[in-house]
Order: structure tokens, then sequence, then C-alpha cells
């Protein structure tokens, strides 16, 4: 009976491992770009720089003027402006095709001003352009959506 328990344990030790294998390899693309964008709202969030630089590519653009460095220093001015930062989102819609992705998000950011500890909201709806770069998800670009360019 002992050899019985001890292999149920270890059937069970080796369904888990490769449960655990099949659950990477199989991740949906979709769910690999939806995990960037809560990575970064999570980074923003600890105010953890270091973390938003991995999630970024070299190469990023957006329509505020920011390249990759720009956009960098602006999230340092921002977390030194503001504390408590929190972020909520909701997944809109995800198109992935080939290495190039799209996510369509909105946004509510808030959180308090370091001088006057005064409340500060913002919402607004994003597209957060991403690249597969070496098999990395990466934010290649984001730009908010006006509401004339849905119309």
């Amino acid at each position: 009976m002992k050899l019985n328990k001890n292999m149920r344990f270890l059937f069970l030790v080796v369904f888990a491992i490769s449960l655990s294998f099949n659950c990477t390899l199989f991740t949906s693309e979709e769910h690999k770009v939806f995990n960037v964008i809560r990575k970064g709202e999570k980074a923003l969030e600890k105010e953890n720089l270091s973390a938003i630089q991995q999630i970024v590519s070299k190469d990023y653009q957006d329509d505020w003027g920011h390249d990759y460095d720009g956009l960098i220093q602006w999230f340092s001015v921002y977390c030194k402006q503001y504390k408590n930062i929190k972020i909520n989102f909701s997944k809109n819609e995800i198109t992935v095709n080939q290495n190039l992705a799209i996510c369509k998000i909105s946004v509510y950011i808030s959180g308090y001003d370091y001088y006057n500890d005064e409340l500060i909201v913002d919402q607004t709806e994003l597209l957060i352009y991403l690249e597969k770069i070496n098999g990395i998800w990466l934010i290649i670009s984001a730009n908010k959506i006006s509401l004339q360019s849905e119309l």
C-alpha cells in the first residue's frame, strides 16, 4: 500500500508539472498581450520604472511626442508628482496579427498630489500597440482615442 501512495503522489507531481507546462506553452497570444498591459498597470502603481522599461520597446513613439527615453522620463516625473497611484482598466478589445497587436482599453487613474494631497482622477481610452520581438511582447506606442476619431 505504501508504494501505491508514493505512486499517486508521483503521478500528482508529474501531472501538476505537465499541466503548468501546457498552460504556459498554449497560452494564447491575446492573453500574453493582456499580461503585458497588466504588468504595466502594476509597475506604475508600485512606481517601478525598471518594470516599465522591461515592457516598452526601445523604438517606442507616441502621439504626445515621446520616444522611449522621453516616456521613461515622463513616468519618472509622474511618479514623483503623485502618490498612491491606482489604475483600473477594462480590456475592451485585443487584436493580434502575427507579431503585431492592438489593445483598446478604458483606463481610470487616480492618485494624490505629493504637494497638496489633492486627489487627481483621469479616465481615458487608449490604443496600445505592441510588437512581438524575439518572442516577447513589447509596447511600441500608446495613443489616446478621441471621440472624433471614433465617429
